[in-house]
């Protein structure tokens, strides 16, 4: 069968067909078009990098990434050796595999290969009895992302074990910052149950996929999107590093306003921050809101909190957030005179984590490329900001925010750690913020 291109997703059922490879020696376009769409799934949800190509890796050798492969001669025993997918609906899969007998060991479908009977019941295939209770199709990419988000979710399809002295779960891996190396083996461990011996070509496929992922930029929203994450907040940042703007020209606050502003209904709306490091942290509200589930929002729409505190609540700084660099109000320099006395401090700095150790800014503290100081690319300096805030509003899963607990905020996932959620369907240009943690 030839690779086609159904819902989105190049597939075949054959071992290969025109699909690519099962390892890094000749990777095709088919192939970087369905990591795509994986690594989009599960970065949405928080996921690292590092377990997403892992998982990649995994899926390069089980599948050749076509969600609709079967599992070796199999094939020949669905009706036209599955040589056309209409042959093959939800319900005469399921049929197949009522009637034959592979209860012991199963076969596998899909992107993972999942084989054989439920854990529970011989009722049939794991993933076709998914997808007819969502009324979905089996063979279907996102059918199966969604089949894992949902083992996740319920954590199932995961045998723990210890690797490196860490014992791993599902929860651990999705957001482990370990080697891609380390990520592959963990998922063929835990996850595929399969044979050591194949561990060199998942390891060295998962490295490919993190390197090609660390060098693709975030892909930019279509105008009329609702959403950005993070990462595509500092994408936009970052796109300015090297213009070499001065600091007479742009500072901080301006920097992070024009970046604010590059987002599509931003510009739109016309929607610009408060003036001014001060204002911004004070602002419990820089504008309207409204969750997607129509229920009052919670009284903060930035967290706000020291960085080390950040840190041992989330494990890590999330992209795309706000840093800031807070004195005491004495200064220097000295405080606007409407914030002196209120106790907060005078916040004096501002800009952009960027991950990987790396901020965007707009200050004097700057190499010699930009005299006087100005916008551009530095490594994270502990000694220079030592606040952050990022945006909390709507859980990811659509249900209501818990309100927070002062003085600390509510624990939730880290999945689009900072995620902002824009609609242009309201009457007077409402922002949706839309928290996922």
């Amino acid at each position: 069968m030839q690779a086609t291109l159904v819902n989105d997703w190049w597939m075949t059922t054959n071992q290969g067909g025109t699909m690519g490879t099962t390892n890094t020696s000749g990777i095709t376009d088919k192939q970087k078009h369905n990591a795509q769409k994986v690594y989009d799934y599960f970065s949405a949800l928080g996921w690292s990098l590092s377990a997403i190509a892992g998982i990649i890796g995994n899926m390069q050798l089980e599948s050749w990434l076509s969600p609709a492969l079967v599992e070796g001669t199999h094939r020949s025993q669905f009706p036209n050796n599955a040589s056309d997918l209409s042959d093959v609906p939800n319900n005469i899969a399921l049929e197949h595999y009522n009637h034959n007998n592979h209860s012991a060991s199963g076969y596998g479908l899909g992107l993972v290969q999942w084989d054989g009977y439920t854990s529970t019941s011989p009722a049939g295939h794991k993933l076709v009895s998914f997808a007819i209770r969502y009324g979905l199709t089996w063979y279907d990419g996102d059918t199966q992302l969604f089949r894992i988000k949902r083992e996740q979710e319920t954590n199932i399809q995961w045998s723990p074990a210890t690797i490196g002295g860490v014992r791993w779960t599902w929860n651990n891996f999705i957001t482990n910052t370990q080697t891609p190396e380390t990520s592959a083996k963990i998922w063929r461990v835990c996850y595929e149950v399969a044979a050591a011996g194949t561990d060199s070509t998942r390891q060295s496929n998962a490295r490919y996929w993190y390197n090609y992922f660390s060098s693709v930029p975030p892909t930019p929203p279509e105008p009329g999107e609702e959403w950005i994450t993070g990462d595509y907040f500092a994408h936009l940042a970052l796109a300015y590093d090297g213009q070499y703007i001065p600091y007479s020209q742009l500072d901080c606050i301006g920097f992070v306003n024009k970046v604010w502003r590059d987002i599509y209904y931003v510009s739109q709306n016309n929607w610009n921050l408060t003036n001014g490091t001060n204002s911004i942290w004070r602002s419990t509200r820089t504008f309207n809101t409204i969750s997607p589930i129509q229920q009052n929002p919670t009284p903060e729409l930035w967290y706000k909190d020291t960085i080390e505190n950040c840190r041992q609540l989330y494990g890590g700084l999330p992209t795309g957030a706000l840093l800031f660099h807070q004195v005491s109000e004495a200064g220097p320099p000295p405080i606007p005179p409407q914030y002196a006395g209120d106790g907060i401090g005078n916040f004096v700095h501002v800009g952009i984590y960027c991950g990987n150790n790396q901020v965007m800014q707009s200050g004097g503290r700057d190499s010699g490329s930009v005299p006087g100081g100005g916008v551009h690319l530095s490594t994270f300096d502990p000694s220079a900001w030592n606040y952050v805030a990022f945006v909390v509003f709507v859980d990811s899963r659509g249900t209501a925010p818990v309100p927070p607990d002062p003085p600390h905020p509510p624990l939730i996932r880290m999945d689009l750690l900072f995620s902002l959620w824009y609609t242009s369907k309201q009457k007077e240009g409402v922002k949706r913020v839309h928290k996922g943690i």
